[in-house]
């Protein structure tokens, strides 16, 4: 007696795994039909919306019974969903859905266009290259004669927080004296 043919593939997801702010691991199992052998695609699809298509979305085609995919360049602080599919001649099939959310990266700044330098103020600019995908809580500047200032430094400028950047002009400072910065 010869068994019966499956005619749909049985498909698989898995949780993400090695989540950090920018990137993370999918992988899944994707056995295929064995009424229908021609295989036209199969992978792994993933979106920053729900229920990700081949046709709309990020599409890594792989070969095997075992996929896995390492995503990189993913957003800060953002939501994921992905599944395995199999594409052949009968149609594209998926697997139920995963999600995962990628990290609070770290923000990211620059002090630039130090300008209107006197003997005792100086003024900057404080940019927000990067949130970090979050909300800056605080943010401002640390001036020392010391290398390497911290917010435990001799001048602290808290400046609030927001995402957006801004000028600051510090004063009180001594005349004929070299300050280190830092944000």
């Amino acid at each position: 007696d010869e068994e019966p043919c499956e005619p749909n593939p049985e498909l698989e997801v898995f949780e993400a795994t090695n989540i950090t702010d920018s990137s993370a691991s999918i992988s899944g199992l994707i056995t295929p039909p064995t009424c229908e052998t021609s295989i036209i695609s199969q992978g792994l699809v993933y979106s920053d919306s729900t229920l990700p298509q081949i046709d709309s979305d990020i599409v890594i085609e792989l070969n095997g019974y075992e996929v896995s995919a390492s995503l990189e360049q993913l957003g800060q602080n953002k939501t994921y969903y992905y599944r395995t599919f199999l594409t052949n001649t009968s149609g594209t099939y998926y697997s139920s859905e995963k999600v995962f959310n990628t990290l609070v990266g770290n923000a990211l700044i620059m002090i630039s266009d130090i300008t209107d330098i006197t003997s005792n103020s100086v003024q900057l600019y404080l940019g927000v290259n990067s949130a970090g995908g979050g909300e800056i809580s605080s943010k401002g500047v640390s001036l020392s004669v010391n290398e390497l200032p911290t917010i435990d430094s001799d001048i602290v400028l808290e400046v609030g927080g927001g995402n957006s950047s801004q000028t600051i002009i510090v004063e009180n400072l001594t005349n004929y004296t070299d300050y280190y910065i830092r944000g």
